[in-house]
């Protein structure tokens, strides 16, 4: 039996050395070792590295002005996507991270890169007005340049990452994203930090690196912390290792028999709600089933002449996507495209757009010539699927 909590007790950042995990969209991860004097794309995860940097559309972040619970935790980053997720509640230092279940990833385990950005923006003071963060990561002579930008604002909150592999025109790409969320491309707004930055914040954060979970709760905590703390014990008490096995297994199947108890107890509590459920199936059907009328809507609400809307919904959840083309500048030599050839009323008629008084988050595609104009809502029924799904 392998204890990949066991292991993680073990791991210290490599000097200076850690390794990137991108992912597009339903794409396989690119791997990527960055060190002080290479930047170079790897077939394959080396055994030990660490940390690993999570670059993905798919990793969420929340901002929190106090701690919260784990079960919080998992409730506010479930209504950012919309499914189950891995969550990581660093909410006593002001945010939490998490990744859907279908967008995990085997194999590794991996930290979010905005995870290490938070550390360095609080280290450094965390701006009071709106501001681009991110990184640029550039070394040697290879011409690898990955580059990962958020839009921050002074409430602690970070937008959506944006992230280019071999970005040969970045001063472009950046001034294209403050374009995008209205931010000025001076130096006091934009905080761009380099291969040693990173590489010494790893470092000094060892401690606050935590990846996704590879596993749930049990009974609100961790089984992580529960892993950590028979290691700990392991390896404080050398000495008595077999009397220790001993009160384990005995705790062991203590918490086997609670644990088939309280399943017990709550088949039958769900049991009795399910067949009040059935008796009135009309009902719950109607509730379970995707509001067209109100997506077809919520479409035409954000529609924008000469763009078009794309649309994610089940039962639980709606997600929409307003799509601008951004015309390129009529010159050959420039190959990165900015908004400043849009007509400015189409991109402020979208980016005013509100539905259920939400305003979209705005973000580029990865290419850099289109503008995204998202919106994640919860179905007005999320909270019985929520229940039935749990």
């Amino acid at each position: 039996m392998k204890f990949p909590i066991v292991r993680r007790l073990l791991r210290t950042p490599a000097p200076g050395r850690l390794w990137l995990a991108i992912q597009q969209k339903q794409q396989a991860p690119s791997f990527w070792e960055v060190a002080q004097d290479a930047v170079r794309e790897i077939e394959q995860l080396p055994d030990g590295a660490w940390p690993i940097l999570s670059i993905s559309e798919d990793d969420l972040r929340v901002a929190t002005a106090k701690p919260v619970s784990g079960k919080r935790a998992k409730s506010l980053i479930r209504q950012q996507c919309g499914q189950p997720a891995r969550v990581i509640n660093q909410s006593a230092h002001g945010a939490i991270y998490g990744r859907p279940l279908i967008a995990m990833t085997d194999g590794f385990a991996a930290v979010p890169a905005a995870l290490l950005v938070d550390q360095l923006l609080v280290e450094r003071g965390w701006p009071d007005a709106p501001f681009i963060a991110g990184f640029l990561l550039s070394a040697g002579e290879s011409h690898n340049e990955i580059l990962a930008l958020w839009a921050g604002t002074p409430r602690g909150e970070l937008g959506g990452i944006q992230f280019t592999e071999n970005a040969q025109q970045a001063e472009q790409i950046v001034d294209a994203f403050c374009a995008t969320h209205a931010i000025d491309a001076n130096e006091s707004n934009v905080l761009l930090f380099q291969v040693e930055e990173l590489l010494a914040a790893v470092e000094r954060f060892a401690d606050r690196l935590e990846p996704y979970p590879d596993y749930d709760d049990w009974y609100g905590m961790p089984v992580q912390r529960l892993w950590s703390g028979i290691a700990g014990a392991s390896a404080l008490s050398a000495i008595g290792t077999v009397a220790a096995l001993g009160v384990l297994f005995v705790q062991g199947q203590m918490m086997q028999t609670e644990r088939e108890r309280a399943a017990a107890r709550a088949s039958q509590s769900r049991q009795t709600t399910v067949n009040a459920f059935v008796g009135h199936l009309p009902t719950v059907v109607e509730r379970s089933s995707v509001d067209h009328r109100a997506l077809a809507a919520n479409a035409r609400a954000i529609y924008v002449p000469g763009g078009w809307v794309m649309l994610q919904a089940n039962a639980e959840a709606h997600r929409l996507r307003l799509t601008l083309q951004i015309e390129p500048p009529q010159t050959h030599q420039i190959d990165v495209l900015t908004v400043n050839t849009m007509p400015g009323s189409s991109f402020e008629a979208a980016r005013s757009r509100k539905v259920s008084g939400r305003l979209p988050q705005v973000g580029l595609s990865g290419g850099g010539n289109e503008i995204h104009f998202d919106y994640a809502l919860q179905a007005a029924n999320a909270r019985l699927l929520g229940y039935l799904d749990r």
